[in-house]
This record gives structure tokens, C-alpha cells and sequence, in this order.
């Protein structure tokens, strides 16, 4: 349940400074005294919330709506009229605070409506639901976007206008494979009317009037009918993921530590429900990271509206400190889980389209699923043949998964963003090998040195006694770095480089401090940007980003014949016959 926020102090009437001026004719003088009422209310709503009184609710109801009232059918332009600021900030102010205190009293269920009392008696207002993926029930959550500054995020996509932004909350148990038990997302919310111009009664035909409160994707559209005119919404596309950064401390240095805790285990989230149609992109962070590295990129792409409505957006999270390959395996084991779940029928093309985008070591596990392992990776470990091993079924079972794999179905398209094909000079250094040695044994661990050490003959001195981890991995002499370099890729995957060049290594040359240009280089990729930044800020870089927003739109354009669904294609403005039209 959201907690109330301080009520705000009263507005005065009429407001201060040059609006008091602004009456000049009988006309206007009508006007103003017919917003006098829905200032009143809200006034009284402050005081009862403040009381912690749920009436606020009604008054803040009776504000918003006779304030709506007025601004909908002036007879001037909604911008025109020296008078619609103050009932605009009426509205405005009586909506932020109906909503948030009609949820702490228990007042506001998304599935049935708004409850409220009028002179006529008790009423519920319904809610209406515009292009969300996400069901009426999933809204269980509202706090202001306002709530929810900035933090670490570079850019905030904010538009001022008519409504409320809101951080909506799905909070649910886990038993959703990819929508994490508190998803976060965007709203606006409006309190509008179907009803002609006021008369002179306003208070009565609100009364018997109910009006009705709409919920808003703000990615999706961005203006909506005010009476006959078309008014700007106010949105804020970043509020969620300010609320991510704000609300999840990062944990990357304890999944590193400690890769094989329960709740670090690797997982495919998503940020909406599955929608058919839209190609997904699955960001894929690197080492001592977490997908918070990817919040830049992700704010700036989700609000260009045109990549909103042909991407889901969805990311890999995996515990940096693990066995590599077991992290990659998931990552596999997830995609055909999707596969299976969303697309059994094989009816839905954009699944057929998947685009990986991989930083730093995340481009290695975006690699490793449009590659064939062949027998690259056991040669490595062993020359003997991998059925002859014996020991618990489950680690055998595991370990081939991790050494044995096909492309994963569905990828078409991969960036690589610093990504060290050939090693990283990191691991060589003091820290690399610091950092190696503070990853905690586990159970997994232990079981693998018991499965080697039951199999000597297997085995043959050719591993470690130890599963390899990450920073083994990128290790520039790797045995496995090399193995990955031998598989081939799927001929139908396309690929492309976008590389550092913000630091220099002495010895090896031009980098991005962490990851060489020579090792991010690979033969073959349809694309090649070098970008002046460093390795830690590379994937949210501008250049980097309008990047990858060009090979989205260059994806995109390969899927011709596939389409989002009606309702999540519909963009700009909510047009007057679609304010009829019923909840989802």
C-alpha cells in the first residue's frame, strides 16, 4: 500500500501575483467564481488529510472534477484563457493528491474503481486502461513520479500538461519466471467527463454525473482530448527507472562474491508482459556489474517512440563471481523457455528476431548464443570422450550443458559493446587476480572438484580442480577465451562492434582502459564504431546509445511483415471516438 505523502499547503484564491489582475470583464468574473468551489475543495481536502480523515478523498474529488469542468468546455482555446492556469493547477494538484489518498484509505481497487461519496451518494468511478501490456489487476501500486528524482539517471523525459505522472507498482510473489516481484512502470492519470458544457450548477451534475478516471501509457501517447481540443499530457518516461535506482540498492559486489546465493541466481526479466509482435532486446551487463549499468541507454530508447513500439526491452542478470558458462547456459535454457511459452506455434515472428546487446563480459555471454560449441570447450578440458565420465548425474548434466550447446534459438542480431573477444588485460593486473580470490566456494564448486577427482583418467591434468570462473575466462591466454574464438556463429546472425577508445594501456596499446581495441575488434561484424569513452562509461554513452537506436531501427526494418497488436501500435493522441471505448 502506498503511504501518503504531507499534504501541500492551501491555494489561495484568487492566486497570487499577476493573476490577480486578469479580470477584467463580467465574463471573466463569471468564470473565476465558477472555479471559487473546486479551490474551495481542495483546500478542505489538505485540511482532511492532513486529519487523516478519508473524506479528503471526496473532496479532492469534487475539485478535480469541477476543475476538469472548466478547463474541458471553456470557450476559449485551453492555453488562451488568462483564468485556465489556476484551475489547471487545481486539477492538477486535486488529482495527485485523489489519487495517492484514495489509495492509502482503501478507496482506490484498479479492477472495480474509485470510490466516493457525493451528495447524491455514494458513487464509484471507474477506470479506464490506454495501451498498457499490463492487466487492470497489476496496478497495485501508486506513488507520485514526482517522488522519484533523478538519482544517477542522465537525461529525465518529463512533458509538462494535463494529468498526473505516476509510478505505478505490479507487486506480485515469483512465480512469473520474467516479471520480477516489484515491476515499476509509467502512468498518467486523468479524471475527465462526457458531459456538455456547466450550467450554472455544477455541484449537482457532478453529483449525478460520475465521471470517469483514465489511466494512461504515457510511452504510447501523448496528447488526449480536453473538451474539443486537444491538450498535451504531462508524462514522466523516467520515473520508474529512477525509482529502480533508488529503491534497489545495487548488489553486484555480493553476487560477485557470492554467485551461488538463491536469490543472485542468473534470470531473464522483463520490463513489461510479453507482448506479441514487438522484437525484444535483451541487455546483457559485464563483469562487477548489474543491469542498472544499462539505465542510461534504456531511459533514452524507451522514450523514442517509434522503438517503443516495435522493442520489448527486456535484460539478463546473472552473478558475475560464477562459472561463466553456467551463467551463459541459463541465459540459453531461458530463451527457449520463451520460445515454448510465447511462441509454441511458431506464429509469432519477432521471436524469431531476438537482438542481444552485450557490455564487456556480457558481450562473451551474448557470444556464446549465437555460437556451436562443437567440441571447442571439452577439448580443453579433456581428450577423452565426455560419456565416459561418471559421477552425480546432475553435475554431468550440468557441465553439459555448459561445454555443449547450439545457437539459442530465435537471436538474429548482437552488439557487442567493449567486449574483450580476445581477453582483457584486467585479469592480468593485481586487481583481476584480487577480486578472483574474494569469490566464496560453493556447493556447485565442491561437487565439480569431486566430479574431476572421481575422473582422472577424464581428465588428465588438462583443468583445474575448480570450475573457471569469469575473470578466468578473460584471461588473455584462456584455453576457453581461445575455444570461443574457434566456434563458428549462426550464418544468419548479424553482428556489430561499438569500441572504446577513451584509454590507453602503455604496452597494448589503444583502449578503453579496460578492454584493448584489438581485442574488441572481430572479423565479420556488419558494423564497427569507435567511440571516445571509456570501458565503465561506454554503454551509456551518446554516441554509443544513437548506435544502437540505429541498428534497432535497421532490425526493425527486416520485420516488414510483422506488427505489434492493434492496441500497443496506437501513438501520439488519444482521439475523441477512443474515449468511449471500454477497459481492457
Amino acid at each position: 500500500m502506498a503511504v501518503a505523502q504531507p499534504a501541500t499547503q492551501p491555494l489561495p484564491f484568487p492566486p497570487p501575483g499577476d493573476a490577480e489582475l486578469l479580470v477584467p470583464t463580467a465574463a471573466e468574473f463569471r468564470t473565476a467564481i465558477d472555479i471559487r468551489p473546486a479551490v474551495a475543495d481542495l483546500n478542505r481536502g489538505l485540511e482532511l488529510e492532513d486529519a487523516g480523515s478519508a473524506t479528503c478523498v471526496d473532496a479532492y474529488y469534487g475539485a478535480a472534477s469541477a476543475a476538469w469542468r472548466y478547463l474541458a468546455h471553456a470557450e476559449v482555446g485551453f492555453d488562451a484563457d488568462p483564468r485556465q492556469p489556476v484551475a489547471l493547477q487545481v486539477y492538477q494538484q486535486s488529482m495527485s493528491r485523489l489519487l495517492i489518498a484514495a489509495h492509502c484509505h482503501g478507496r482506490f481497487n484498479p479492477v472495480v474503481g474509485l470510490t466516493v461519496w457525493t451528495p447524491a451518494g455514494q458513487s464509484q468511478v471507474p477506470v479506464l486502461y490506454r495501451g498498457f501490456a499490463w492487466r487492470p489487476g497489476d496496478f497495485n501500486e501508486l506513488r507520485l513520479a514526482s517522488d522519484f528524482p533523478n538519482q544517477d539517471i542522465r537525461r529525465r523525459f518529463v512533458n509538462h500538461g494535463i494529468g498526473v505522472p505516476l509510478v505505478a507498482m505490479r507487486v506480485a510473489d515469483e512465480s512469473d519466471p520474467f516479471l520480477r516481484p516489484r515491476q515499476p512502470f509509467a502512468v498518467t492519470a486523468l479524471l475527465r467527463d462526457d458531459m456538455g458544457p456547466p450550467t450554472t450548477d455544477t455541484a449537482s451534475e457532478i453529483a449525478g454525473q460520475p465521471f470517469v478516471i483514465e489511466l494512461i501509457n504515457p510511452h504510447v501517447f501523448d496528447r488526449a482530448p480536453v473538451g474539443p481540443r486537444m491538450a498535451q499530457l504531462a508524462r514522466d518516461l523516467t520515473a520508474p527507472l529512477a525509482f529502480d535506482v533508488a529503491e534497489n540498492p545495487r548488489q553486484w559486489f555480493a553476487e560477485f562474491r557470492q554467485p551461488s546465493e538463491a536469490e543472485f541466481a542468473p534470470r531473464l526479466n522483463m520490463l513489461e508482459p510479453y507482448q506479441p509482435g514487438k522484437i525484444p532486446i535483451i541487455f546483457v551487463h559485464g563483469l562487477l556489474s548489474d543491469p542498472q549499468t544499462w539505465v542510461d541507454a534504456v531511459n533514452d530508447l524507451r522514450a523514442q517512440p517509434d522503438l517503443y513500439r516495435q522493442f520489448q526491452f527486456w535484460w539478463f542478470h546473472y552473478p558475475t563471481g560464477g562459472a561463466l558458462l553456467e551463467s551463459t547456459a541459463q541465459l540459453r535454457a531461458a530463451l527457449h523457455v520463451v520460445q515454448r511459452s510465447f511462441n509454441s506455434a511458431g506464429d509469432d515472428p519477432a521471436l524469431d528476431r531476438i537482438l542481444l546487446v552485450g557490455h564487456s563480459m556480457g558481450g562473451l555471454v551474448s557470444k556464446m548464443q549465437i555460437s556451436d560449441s562443437q567440441d571447442w570447450i571439452w577439448s580443453q578440458l579433456s581428450q577423452r570422450s565426455f560419456g565416459e565420465l561418471r559421477g552425480n548425474p546432475e553435475v554431468i548434466a550440468r557441465l553439459s550443458s555448459a561445454v555443449f550447446f547450439h545457437p539459442a534459438p530465435g537471436v538474429a542480431r548482437v552488439v557487442f559493446v567493449g567486449t574483450p573477444h580476445r581477453g582483457s588485460v584486467l585479469s592480468r593486473r593485481v586487481i583481476g587476480r584480487m577480486a578472483s580470490s574474494l569469490v566464496r566456494p560453493s556447493a556447485a564448486d565442491e561437487r565439480f572438484a569431486q566430479l574431476v577427482a572421481e575422473n582422472p583418467l577424464v581428465f588428465g591434468g588438462r583443468t583445474m580442480n575448480r570450475r573457471p570462473t569469469s575473470i578466468d575466462l578473460l584471461e588473455p591466454d584462456s584455453p576457453l577465451l581461445a575455444a570461443l574464438a574457434q566456434m563458428p556463429i549462426a550464418p544468419h546472425v548479424r553482428t556489430h562492434s561499438i569500441i572504446g577508445t577513451g584509454g590507453v594501456t602503455p604496452v597494448e596499446g589503444p583502449s578503453d582502459g579496460v578492454v584493448t581495441v584489438a581485442s574488441a575488434r572481430l572479423a565479420g561484424v556488419e558494423s564497427e564504431l569507435f567511440v571516445p569513452a571509456r570501458h565503465s562509461d561506454l554503454q551509456s554513452d551518446d554516441l554509443a546509445i544513437a548506435e544502437l537506436a540505429r541498428i534497432m531501427r535497421l532490425h526493425a526494418a527486416t520485420m516488414a511483415t510483422a506488427a505489434a497488436s492493434p492496441a500497443l501500435l496506437q501513438s501520439g493522441s488519444i482521439g475523441q471516438s477512443q474515449m468511449a471505448q471500454s477497459a481492457r
